[in-house]
């Protein structure tokens, strides 16, 4: 009977080790992708900068984009550079309308016409 008790004991541990390493994927496999598909909001932002070719003016814009069956929120940073027709953007992509949990962040460059 002893024998059984110890048995089931190991048999416990040892699911419940499984169980942690899948939960454990199962969360890194989540931030993968939002991380992923926040890189595609930020990208999916600068090209639209760059399509519409407006005159790009230093400030802060923000947004929310729906994206892959979620609302997605940015924060679109524009200050200028040693070159007076040169633009830097930096696009912050967050989760949430207050911009606490990040999981994207791109930066390029827009001239102006």
């Amino acid at each position: 009977m002893l024998e059984v008790i110890v048995a089931l004991g190991i048999v416990t541990v040892g699911i419940l080790a499984v169980s942690k390493a899948m939960s454990g994927h199962a969360n890194t496999l989540l931030g993968s992708e939002e991380r992923m598909i926040g890189y595609w909001v930020a990208a999916n932002q600068l090209e639209y900068a760059r399509i519409i070719k407006t005159i790009p003016v230093a400030g802060e814009n923000h947004g929310r984009v729906d994206m892959a069956d979620r609302t997605w929120f940015y924060r679109e940073a524009t200050s200028p550079t040693a070159e007076p027709r040169l633009f830097r953007v930096d696009i912050n992509v967050f989760t949430d309308e207050k911009e606490q949990d990040q999981v994207g962040y791109l930066f390029g460059y827009l001239k102006r016409p």
